[in-house]
């Protein structure tokens, strides 16, 4: 019987067998992995092996050439119409890099994550995370991992600007996504929400999903309430830093420390406490010139690492920000 070998490379270290087999051939299903890992149609250094067995870097992972499709002789590769160039996009400044992390002051109108599939000229038909592949298919070209692709370690929306950061290695991801999961990584906004908020607040409520009709298929909306059986708890501390007005309105330029990660977490709250973010129609905010809303994911507060990160990243307010005159 003929197989087909791969060579695992740093970035599939203590990857299960099962979950590198899925990326590796991705036209079979589960159940069919688990099955041909049982009778020996899949193998490890020539051996058998578990489903859940941790490949090592440097293991030989052999599967039956029967598996495959054509379309799966290259996993990882991408179609011709898909790929992106160094032209499709603007300078999306690098706040910081390493082997492991990659950090970016992101742009307003792009979006982290999504298809990628380029359809014109425009930077929001283009996202992020399909960049940041272009770039690391650049920079390694000939890395050896059947199974890591570069990826983004959170999320910020595609109208907010600022710090971003995506894993540039398994460990890199490994690290950072517990971090966050845990909270010991600390995230702080600027933003400019509508009135005038005198005092800092704690902002303390629960995010449900708010149930879609016809009109949002696309973009979904949450609500924060005070219901603690209506959603995932959520808190964030807010602090005024000058105030001002722009044609009129009043406005506060305002800083958000959120201590939990919640879907447009600062759009709801500052909705529900009455000071929503200027320009946020979505959120009961007041049209304004730009037709945005200005939000920024300003700093991020980082722990010690054994993965190379300073303990504060830090990223520049973008020009087109209208701050409030007094």
């Amino acid at each position: 019987m003929d197989f087909r070998t791969f060579t695992a490379g740093d970035n599939d270290n203590d990857r299960r067998l099962d979950k590198i087999i899925r990326i590796i051939v991705p036209s079979i299903s589960l159940s069919e992995i688990y099955k041909a890992i049982r009778k020996g149609l899949i193998k490890v250094n020539d051996k058998k092996a578990a489903a859940e067995y941790r490949v090592q870097s440097g293991d030989k992972i052999s599967v039956a050439e029967f598996f495959f499709k054509p379309s799966d002789s290259n996993p990882k590769a991408s179609d011709d119409k898909n790929k992106i160039s160094d032209s499709d996009f603007p300078d999306i400044p690098v706040l910081f890099k390493n082997e492991n992390i990659i950090i970016f002051n992101k742009p307003r109108n792009i979006s982290v994550h999504g298809s990628g599939n380029k359809t014109s000229n425009s930077n929001s038909t283009i996202t992020l995370e399909a960049y940041t592949k272009a770039l690391y298919e650049k920079e390694h070209p000939t890395a050896a991992s059947l199974s890591f692709t570069p990826g983004p370690l959170h999320r910020i929306d595609r109208f907010t600007t600022g710090i971003v950061a995506f894993s540039w290695s398994l460990n890199g991801a490994r690290w950072f996504s517990e971090n966050i999961k845990n909270h010991t990584i600390q995230k702080k906004y600027i933003g400019i929400v509508q009135g005038n908020l005198k005092a800092q607040q704690k902002w303390q409520s629960f995010i449900k999903n708010k149930e879609a009709d016809g009109s949002q298929k696309k973009f979904h909306t949450v609500i924060a309430t005070d219901a603690p059986e209506e959603g995932k708890a959520a808190l964030t501390i807010v602090t005024p830093l000058a105030h001002g007005k722009i044609n009129g309105l009043e406005l506060t330029l305002t800083e958000f420390e959120i201590h939990t990660g919640r879907h447009h977490q600062i759009r709801a709250q500052a909705a529900q406490n009455g000071f929503p973010l200027y320009g946020d129609t979505a959120y009961g905010g007041a049209r304004n010139p730009q037709n945005t809303y200005f939000l920024h994911a300003a700093e991020l507060q980082i722990p010690e690492n054994p993965v190379g990160l300073p303990q504060i990243i830090k990223a520049s307010i973008p020009e087109d920000f209208p701050l409030p005159v007094s």
